[in-house]
């Protein structure tokens, strides 16, 4: 079993909830909470990081 490190977030307003739609790889399709990986940065205490500067 593998893991993975995600945040996701709830949004409410006026008693709506914020959905996602999301397609799967093989065309599965439903609706998620706003979110999704989190990649690491190379620099420890800076939240952004550019592409190739991963661990």
């Amino acid at each position: 079993m593998s893991f993975r490190l995600a945040a996701y977030a709830v949004c409410i307003e006026d008693g709506r909830v914020l959905l996602a739609h999301h397609v799967g790889p093989r065309g599965e399709r439903n609706w998620t909470l706003p979110g999704g990986k989190v990649e690491r940065s190379l620099r420890r205490g800076h939240p952004g990081g550019r592409r190739g500067d991963r661990l």
